[in-house]
């Protein structure tokens, strides 16, 4: 489905928003050791990382929202908005948009686990493994522990390797069934 791939576009793009935000910040620590927050960032630190945790939060919500197997404008966009919105008001918006987007991932990862054990194919464990990956990955960033930085940043490639490896085996038995036609 596009809506389907769109979800994933949004949290491929909101990655690689990631990725110059983490060069930003990096550039912005000058001596030492320094925690990196939402608040001690520079302008336009603060626009990539915002940018990133809009776009991860739309793809999330959209793959959320498609789970539910509705059509309805209002419910996707009132999901949207209150996880917009809460992030968007919490006084600590990293923490508020791990959970949020723990919760998400938890009640997706739900969801191709009941897929999974219904239908046994291993597309769907991959998917299923890939949404694991990004939520102990951002469980690991919410304990806090600055050590778990490397480790949740290992659990989201692993993550996109099985996401990888699911559209690989995709397109491959596509273009072997239009091969058969």
């Amino acid at each position: 489905s596009r809506i389907f791939s769109a979800g994933f576009f949004l949290i491929a793009l909101s990655y690689i928003v990631k990725a110059i935000t983490t060069l930003l910040a990096i550039n912005q620590v000058k001596d030492g050791f320094t925690i990196i927050s939402f608040e001690n960032l520079n302008s336009l630190v603060q626009f990539v990382t915002y940018t990133h945790v809009f776009l991860f939060t739309i793809g999330l919500v959209t793959l959320a929202y498609l789970t539910f197997k509705i059509e309805s404008p209002k419910v996707y966009s009132l999901l949207l908005a209150t996880n917009i919105v809460i992030i968007a008001l919490s006084s600590n918006k990293a923490l508020a948009f791990n959970i949020f987007s723990s919760l998400l991932l938890g009640y997706i990862c739900i969801h191709y686990m009941l897929e999974y054990n219904k239908n046994n194919n291993p597309k769907t464990f991959l998917v299923l493994l890939a949404f694991l990956f990004l939520l102990v990955s951002g469980i690991e960033f919410i304990s806090g522990f600055y050590s778990n930085y490397v480790i949740s940043h290992f659990m989201e490639l692993l993550a996109y390797v099985s996401i990888l490896t699911s559209l690989f085996l995709t397109t491959r038995k596509r273009k072997n069934e239009q091969k058969e036609k």
